[in-house]
């Protein structure tokens, strides 16, 4: 950071407008003037947001053009990925591609486990099923888990507290303004762990109190879903809606033939199993020059483009599912003569 604030180019985003006034842009030459963002007087006493100078200052902004390199799910993967396997044939490659486990947010179940302590439970009675649903958490994004549901949202509910208050103003400037988009886990967890006392609003006294209302802000969710926690899962939500471009047009009975079925997936973005409801793997496979016969492949559909034909949607269950398929393409099942 330079005498006036500002923090010095790098590669990655820009970060501006934050509520402490400072502007990070990176790869641009805006980080070499002044920042020129004041906090709004609304709603907050002026003191509110991090000190732009001094120690406690400096460590937290910088990490915001630190996350901005590299992003948040490249480093989740990456750091899975990473991790020794022993890969002895091509199933076993098949599985890094499928691991579903959700490194990034181990640390944050044993946060929420820390802040649903026994006065909180006893104070109020369903944070007690939360804790025993996120405890039972097998660390996996599986399709049967409402932990991983749970777990996820509640992350999202402390940026939401955390980060919120500190973005308002970019969001009064442009309404399209989401601070989601913004690589900020490195910056949310620093703060969550030194918890330094000028991030919190007038709303709460303490970092606990923040984060108990986050907790209160996923019960209050599950109750708009009008399901028991334990039926959160994940695949209900994750669920893969692959459509043809000319379904949107049709009527629904039409629009099916079109579409793929819908299914739930396991994983999300933070892990070598990339995919949601509208993205994903466009294909997977594994093979090893010499031994194709040995080698799996994965096609969220078949190679033919009629709806009718049985063709059209093979292989898409084997995707879904991570069942490995064959690479080879097997015995013909009909031929097309084309003769004079």
């Amino acid at each position: 950071m330079d005498d006036h604030g500002a923090l010095p180019a790098g590669p990655g985003s820009t970060v501006a407008c934050l509520r402490f006034g400072v502007t990070a842009t990176a790869g641009g030459t805006a980080a070499s003037r002044p920042a020129n963002i004041h906090a709004s007087s609304r709603r907050r006493p002026a003191s509110y947001g991090p000190p732009t100078t001094g120690p406690s200052a400096a460590p937290i902004i910088s990490s915001w053009a630190t996350a901005a390199t590299i992003s948040r799910p490249a480093r989740a993967r990456s750091a899975t990925i990473s991790q020794p396997h022993r890969a002895r044939n091509p199933r076993d490659l098949l599985a890094v591609q499928l691991d579903d486990r959700a490194v990034m947010l181990e640390r944050w179940q044993k946060l929420l486990l820390a802040t649903l302590t026994p006065d909180a439970v006893v104070a109020r009675k369903d944070r007690g099923e939360l804790r025993r649903v996120v405890a039972q958490w097998d660390g996996h994004a599986s399709v049967d888990s409402a932990a991983y549901t749970l777990v996820r949202r509640w992350r999202d509910a402390v940026a939401a507290r955390v980060l919120g208050p500190v973005f308002e103003p970019c969001a009064d400037q442009d309404e399209s303004f989401d601070f989601h988009r913004l690589k900020y886990e490195a910056p949310l967890w620093q703060l969550v762990q030194q918890r330094p006392p000028n991030f919190l609003t007038p709303a709460f006294l303490t970092w606990d109190d923040l984060l108990l209302k986050a907790a209160d802000d996923v019960l209050q969710w599950a109750d708009r879903e009008g399901r028991p926690l334990a039926r959160l899962t994940w695949g209900a939500r994750n669920t893969a809606r692959i459509r043809h471009p000319f379904s949107r047009m049709l009527p629904g009975v039409l629009a099916r033939l079109l579409d793929m079925p819908a299914a739930p997936l396991p994983g999300d973005h933070d892990m070598p199993r990339v995919q949601g409801p509208d993205f994903g793997a466009s294909e997977r496979f594994v093979v090893s020059p010499g031994h194709e016969a040995e080698g799996i492949f994965h096609m969220p559909g078949g190679q033919s483009g009629n709806p009718l034909s049985p063709y059209y949607r093979a292989g898409y269950d084997d995707w879904a599912h991570g069942r490995a398929a064959p690479f080879l393409p097997g015995p013909a099942q009909h031929v097309l003569r084309l003769e004079p």
